[in-house]
């Protein structure tokens, strides 16, 4: 590894006894370079993943969340059902009292209300 970059150094005109001390320089530099290079490439990965994670997380929030308020609305809409229901089943009955009361000769609103 040495052996071509003290080469190098005495191409580009490095006096003898500074080309083993430059060689090193050139190799220190080489290194840290390289060490650069994977340290930049391993923090683009791991932005672009944890981009990507983000996104499925974001992703499968959101399909709980419309779960959960598909679900919410279900359950109103029956309850209502339910609601609209019994208020409907009141209604009959109270129109059943009405029209027994008349049957027997008596208002209507006292059955109702009286409960005679």
């Amino acid at each position: 590894m040495m052996a071509p970059l003290i080469a190098l150094a005495a191409r580009w005109g490095v006096v003898e006894r500074l080309r083993k001390p430059v060689a090193w320089l050139m190799a220190l530099g080489l290194t840290l370079a390289l060490l650069a290079l994977f340290w930049g490439g391993w923090r683009a990965f791991d932005w672009f993943n944890d981009r990507q994670a983000v996104a499925r997380d974001v992703d499968h929030s959101n399909a709980e969340v419309r779960g959960r308020q598909v679900q919410a609305e279900r359950s109103a809409g029956a309850a209502q059902q339910q609601r609209d229901d019994g208020i409907r089943n009141e209604q009959f009955q109270q129109e059943e009292k009405a029209h027994e009361a008349r049957r027997a000769n008596r208002s209507a609103l006292d059955a109702l209300h009286n409960e005679l």
